[in-house]
This record gives structure tokens, C-alpha cells and sequence, in this order.
């Protein structure tokens, strides 16, 4: 059975509130599922992983490829194995991303490619997701998450697949100093809503004139004048 994830970012310590503003910038997430899959497609119900990659956005906001492979059993007939893969492009809102406990929700769109037709499907079919469920931050750079999923495939028979997923992810990746080290970019940043980070221009320097380059001109050294000495001579 196939295997969906949706990305999780995390800021924060077990059971507190987290200590970083900004989460890091990407999240990588290893999952294992239990997929149900359509009655059209006259498969058993089966396992899988997926490999998630997310961008956080915000700290409430996040966008994530997801690559999962799965494998089934035909229900009827030679009873043959399956093999496939999901492809999706999530994007998820957490609700309390200030929170070591985040629920969430996610929609996205993707593709299923499998070893053989199920029923009267292709091998290959367009898909939506949904999806919603809870991320829990153990530490602010590791987490635990448990979720669903529900996609429906738009090609072939209206056939409507689920998963039950459940893995770890890991953070990494400092907006913060992302942020500083871009050109052009004062070395400090204002939050706003979410978490988000903006820019604060670097300041112009004035042009020089001719004015201000007369006062910062320096003065020349001023001459003492030579007194003459009783025998004719010189001195200072």
C-alpha cells in the first residue's frame, strides 16, 4: 500500500512553548503508512515509505515534494503483486506554530504510477490530496508526526485512496542567518505574523560634496616664522 507524507517543521521543546521564532528553512521526513485503497481497484490493502522534502515558508506555512513507494496485492483473479509510486505537491498550515503540538492541514496535487492497471484505471493517473493531522516537536530540530490522507484520482474510475501515516522528521537550515548574509541586506531582520522575516534595507550613504569634503579636508600645518639671531644667524 502507498505511502504519502506531508512535510513538518518544528520550533519548540517537548510539552513548552519553542524557543526560536524562525523555524529552520527545510524538513526532511521518513514515514511509514498503511494505504486503503479504492474497491474499484480490487487491490488488498498494503504498506509503504515515503521521502518528504519541505520548505517552511513561515512558521505556519510550508510547501513539500513528496516520493513514496508502495506495494499491494490484486484481490481477485491471479491475485498478482503491485507495485507503484505516489508523487505529490503538498502545501500545509499549521495552526498553533508557536506550539510544540502543531495540527495542521494539507492539500496538494500528484500523480500514481503503478506496475500494472487496477480495474479499468491506467498505469498512470492525475490526483488531488488532502489531508490534515498533528506534529509533535521532541526537540526544535527533531519531531514526530501522525496523519491521513485521502487522494482522489481524476483519470480512470472515481476512485478515492487513503493513508494512515505515521514517522519522524528532521529540521535544518537557519533563516535567521539566511536572511542576514543575503546581498544587499542590513545584517538584521523584522518579524511579522506568522514568523515571517523581512528585509531591512541597508541604509544609502549620502553623496559626498564639495561642501562636506571642505570641512573634512585636513589643515595644513601652520609655519613658524625664523627670528634672526644677534650674530646675524637664524633660529626656530
Amino acid at each position: 500500500s502507498c505511502l504519502s507524507l506531508v512535510g513538518v517543521s518544528f520550533a519548540g521543546g517537548p510539552g513548552d512553548a519553542p524557543e526560536a521564532l524562525v523555524k529552520p528553512l527545510y524538513t526532511i521526513s521518513i514515514l511509514g503508512s498503511n494505504f486503503q485503497f479504492s474497491e474499484n481497484r480490487h487491490w488488498k490493502n498494503g504498506g509503504g515509505l515515503s521521502l518528504g522534502l519541505a520548505y517552511n515558508m513561515t512558521n505556519a506555512l510550508s510547501l513539500e515534494f513528496v516520493a513514496s513507494e508502495f506495494s499491494a496485492r490484486q484481490s481477485r483473479g491471479n491475485k498478482k503483486n503491485i507495485n507503484g509510486e505516489y508523487l505529490t505537491f503538498n502545501g500545509l498550515y499549521y495552526f498553533r506554530s508557536d506550539s510544540a503540538f502543531e495540527p495542521y492541514l494539507s492539500a496538494g496535487i500528484g500523480a500514481l504510477h503503478t506496475n500494472k492497471p487496477s480495474n479499468d484505471n491506467p498505469n498512470s493517473q492525475i490526483n488531488l490530496g488532502v489531508g490534515a493531522g498533528i506534529s509533535y516537536a521532541v526537540t526544535p530540530l527533531i519531531g514526530l508526526r501522525v496523519g491521513l490522507n485521502d487522494y482522489y484520482n481524476t483519470t480512470g474510475s472515481s476512485n478515492n485512496d487513503t493513508a494512515i501515516h505515521a514517522g519522524v522528521s528532521f529540521s535544518f537550515g537557519d533563516r535567521e542567518n539566511a536572511t542576514e548574509e543575503a546581498p544587499g541586506i542590513v545584517g538584521k531582520t523584522e518579524t511579522t505574523g506568522e514568523g515571517l522575516l523581512l528585509p531591512v534595507a541597508a541604509p544609502k550613504p549620502k553623496p559626498e560634496t564639495k561642501k562636506s569634503l571642505k570641512k573634512t579636508a585636513p589643515k595644513p600645518a601652520s609655519a613658524k616664522p625664523l627670528a634672526a639671531s644677534v650674530d646675524g644667524g637664524v633660529y626656530n
